[in-house]
């Protein structure tokens, strides 16, 4: 059963493409901890597989516990992948971006007025 889950655990990682020692820092656990859990050296205990979880909100616990489909909240069919592609991912890490830096500028302007009106 736990072989079962950990497969599932490694497919869903795979699909999200983080790097195990990556991954480990967003978890807070020791990166050679979570390889040897994920490899079955080391035994995968709840907590783990909670925080793991927590963090990835769209990965279904049913699928990973018990294999019913679909593996991603929220999708229609079994094989889908998550529904925001690598292009959507970009673009709104550009318009975050642009967003940063417009709002960096009015708050640069608004420091520069209470300058001129301290004068």
């Amino acid at each position: 059963m736990e072989e079962i889950v950990l497969q599932r655990l490694r497919k869903a990682l795979k699909l999200y493409g983080l790097s195990t020692t990556l991954l480990a820092g967003f978890l807070k656990i020791n990166p050679s901890t979570l390889i040897s859990k994920l490899n079955g050296t080391r035994g995968m205990d709840i907590d783990t597989l909670c925080i793991i979880l927590n963090y990835y909100k769209d990965l279904s616990a049913e699928w990973l516990f018990r294999g019913t489909e679909p593996m991603m909240l929220g999708t229609k069919s079994p094989n889908q992948t998550p529904t925001t592609t690598d292009f959507e991912l970009k673009e709104m890490f550009i318009n975050q971006a642009r967003e940063i830096r417009r709002l960096e500028m009015r708050i640069f302007e608004l420091e520069q007025k209470e300058k001129e009106s301290a004068s």
